[in-house]
């Protein structure tokens, strides 16, 4: 009568002297990997927030960082977590093929809301000021996947 408890106990001690070192393994392997994935942003968050770069401008010196840290960073997430990474990188990625690989026509179109205003320095300012937001929401999605556990 006893042995049944006894044997659901020793095993439920295997299990977890075998799970536990495994996940204390994995969460170290993904913090040392966040770390440098989130400071590969660094310099894109410091150009957002001085205001001195534009969106586009900072994509285009920042990206392909960005991208080559994602590819390094992504093989450390699982399941769920994974499948909303892509998404949210996904967006990041759309974002930046807007704001990129436009031409010259689309660009000055887009740097002003209402094209009547397109000669108006203060309302391109504050597109820039809006766009660069935008750029700064993105980055802080996708680093929300590389919080420190």
């Amino acid at each position: 009568m006893y042995e049944i408890p006894a044997i659901i106990g020793t095993v439920a001690a295997v299990v977890a002297a075998t799970w536990i070192p495994k996940q204390i393994e994995r969460t170290k392997q993904f913090n040392a990997a966040a770390e440098p994935f989130r400071n590969v942003f660094n310099e894109a968050i410091r150009d957002i927030e001085s205001g001195d770069c534009s969106d586009r401008m900072i994509l285009q010196q920042e990206f392909l960082r960005h991208d080559d840290a994602m590819r390094k960073f992504v093989h450390y997430l699982r399941g769920r977590d994974l499948k909303r990474f892509n998404e949210t990188w996904n967006k990041y990625q759309q974002w930046y093929k807007e704001r990129v690989d436009v031409s010259i026509l689309e660009l000055i179109g887009s740097e002003a809301l209402d094209i009547n205003r397109l000669s108006d320095p203060a309302h391109i300012a504050e597109v820039s000021r809006m766009r660069n937001q935008q750029l700064l929401k993105h980055i802080q999605n996708v680093l929300k996947f590389a919080q420190h556990k």
